[in-house]
């Protein structure tokens, strides 16, 4: 996507919205640069945020002790590739599969994207999960709508079903938001009772869980 060099300064003075649109599953999306870096939002969230995204900068900062042994991450929820970028810069270039329900968001995530080893799925989470067969080391559910958690990221069938999708040693790692009395259950229920042995690292309202097995 075509940026002028006007636009590239500005942006680090501003926001500068460079495109707007819809997609499969999201009535608005506006594409801005943010400090030379790519940021996609909802109407009343951000999805991507360049390497800058804090929910997976914090974790992948938590794990980076682990990161060297990992060769293949699966990203359910994948913004424009938030957490390719951040574990790109961090100096690990594992292969990637990117799986989202939206058509618009995985297009705009192909094509800003720089080359590297990557896969694109648009499918829902659940269902890919359900009939994939690949075993990876780590998995990152990023999974919303707007500023809503997906609600079957709390059940214990979609959480066994990733499991089952670990490879030994592999790594969980959930961005969970949480608005209300009713979420805040939900985040317990899963922090505490499907994924035990967890660390939580609280950023207001974004509670990420980092499972190590």
């Amino acid at each position: 996507m075509k940026v002028s060099k006007l636009q590239k300064i500005l942006s680090y003075l501003i926001p500068v919205k460079i495109w707007k649109g819809s997609g499969t599953h999201h009535s608005v999306l506006e594409l801005f640069l943010s400090n030379g870096q790519w940021q996609l939002s909802t109407e009343d969230a951000i999805y991507s945020d360049g390497t800058r995204y804090r929910p997976l900068l914090a974790a992948f900062k938590k794990i980076k002790l682990r990161l060297p042994g990992v060769k293949s991450v699966l990203f359910l929820g994948s913004g424009i590739g938030s957490g390719a970028q951040i574990l790109n810069e961090m100096g690990f270039y594992p292969e990637i599969a990117l799986v989202d329900n939206d058509v618009e968001v995985l297009r705009l995530a192909k094509k800003l994207l720089p080359p590297q080893k990557l896969r694109f799925e648009c499918v829902d989470a659940n269902e890919f999960i359900e009939i994939s067969t690949e075993n990876f080391d780590l998995i990152v559910i990023d999974l919303f709508l707007g500023r809503v958690t997906v609600p079957y990221v709390s059940t214990a069938g979609f959480i066994e079903k990733c499991r089952q999708r670990l490879l030994v040693g592999g790594i969980i790692v959930v961005n969970f938001m949480v608005n209300s009395k009713e979420d805040q259950k939900q985040f317990e229920f899963l922090s505490k009772n499907l994924l035990p042995a967890s660390e939580v690292i609280d950023l207001g309202i974004n509670k990420v869980i980092v499972t190590t097995t």
